[in-house]
């Protein structure tokens, strides 16, 4: 039988692992672009996730909407060779740029697998559960760098206490996919600000 392990032993782990170094000069015109397109993604299958598990139906003109700025986004990005003057990606924190980005990434990996589960009828499970831990490498160092910027209120149990009860709050008995679209959002506001006090 496999050894549990906390998530503070495997944060430690993780830690070990983690590169120090500072982001390059990447293009910043070209970095919020790739922003923009994935956080638009983001929104666009979150319109199917309502549908498929809420019963919220598509909003076609928001998804047209979504699909045209993706298209100009795309359209009027810049080249690699069009920005001599492109200041680069500023000096944000580059623990919390590392972590979000690799999050995303993974999570397009697990994208991928679905589509090819879809497409072919087969699951890779292997590598699905490999994405999984990668997810919760990055989600390591991300609640890691969340702790020292919180003083050291910001820990995973915190954060895991709050989700249930954002969640609690949301669905008092059980799920509904209507209190899942009439959320208050105020309401869950104030609930989430504890994580930090």
């Amino acid at each position: 039988m496999t050894k549990l392990i906390d998530f503070d032993a495997y944060t430690d782990g993780a830690k070990r692992t983690e590169s120090h170094r500072e982001p390059s000069t990447a293009s910043l015109t070209n970095f919020m672009d790739a922003l923009m397109l994935a956080n638009l993604a983001a929104e666009l299958l979150d319109l199917y996730k309502k549908d498929l598990f809420y019963g919220r139906g598509i909003d076609a003109a928001k998804r047209e909407e979504i699909l045209t700025h993706m298209a100009n986004t795309i359209n009027g990005a810049a080249g690699p060779n069009d920005l001599p003057t492109d200041p680069g990606v500023p000096n944000v924190n580059p623990r919390l740029l590392h972590a979000v980005i690799g999050k995303f990434t993974e999570a397009g990996e697990m994208i991928q697998a679905l589509g090819e589960a879809i497409e072919t009828g087969n699951l890779d499970i292997v590598n699905l559960a490999e994405e999984v831990g990668d997810d919760k490498w990055y989600d390591a160092l991300l609640l890691d760098e969340l702790k020292k910027l919180s003083g050291g209120s910001i820990t995973i149990d915190r954060v895991l206490q709050t989700n249930l009860d954002k969640l609690a709050a949301r669905y008092p008995e059980k799920f509904e996919g209507r209190l899942a679209i009439t959320r208050d959002l105020d309401a869950e506001r104030a609930i989430l600000e504890r994580v930090a006090s």
